[in-house]
């Protein structure tokens, strides 16, 4: 990432190749890979503007439920131009929302975990007709717990904490 600078300033970030094309008419033909190259024959640079590359810092931790994360404006940091972060605190109604659409999320994956487990519910279903297996199997009653567990999440009201998991079958779901 490139940033345009004058006296030692931030002028535009981040600073591209169709800014630089926009800045300087006469550059047909040039590759874009030679930015820092070129930009310093340009007129831009002999009125005191420069190209200067940004170092790149990965996106702080932060929680994106109650916080958000921006892109700030580049800093001299001993002698490099070094991409900034900030993080502030979101709104009530943005963290209510955000809070909503990660329920809503989580009933979504519970739906199709709980569709993926028909395949199965047939199954079983078979082998007690058939007489291969019973109701009162461990295996069975776990499976038919971890079911009833899955419709549970669909139609309870939005708790405090949204659980990170979805509640785990005793064996392969299509088995």
């Amino acid at each position: 990432m490139y940033a345009k600078t004058l006296n030692n300033a931030i002028v535009k970030y981040p600073y591209q190749w169709h800014d630089f094309m926009a800045d300087n008419n006469n550059t047909q033909g040039v590759n874009p890979a030679d930015l820092l190259t070129i930009f310093p024959q340009t007129a831009m640079a002999k009125q005191g503007y420069s190209v200067v590359e940004v170092a790149q810092v990965a996106q702080p931790t932060y929680n994106p439920i109650t916080q958000d994360c921006t892109e700030g404006t580049p800093s001299l940091i001993n002698g490099v131009w070094t991409q900034t972060w900030n993080v502030t605190t979101a709104t009530a109604a943005e963290q209510a929302a955000r809070t909503t659409a990660q329920w809503q999320a989580y009933q979504a994956q519970a739906r199709q975990a709980l569709d993926k487990t028909g395949i199965t519910v047939d199954r079983i279903t078979e082998g007690v007709v058939k007489g291969t297996c019973a109701l009162t199997n461990a295996d069975v009653v776990a499976y038919m717990n971890m079911r009833e567990a899955l419709r549970a999440i669909l139609t309870q009201t939005q708790p405090a904490t949204i659980p990170t998991s979805l509640p785990t079958a005793p064996f392969p779901t299509g088995t």
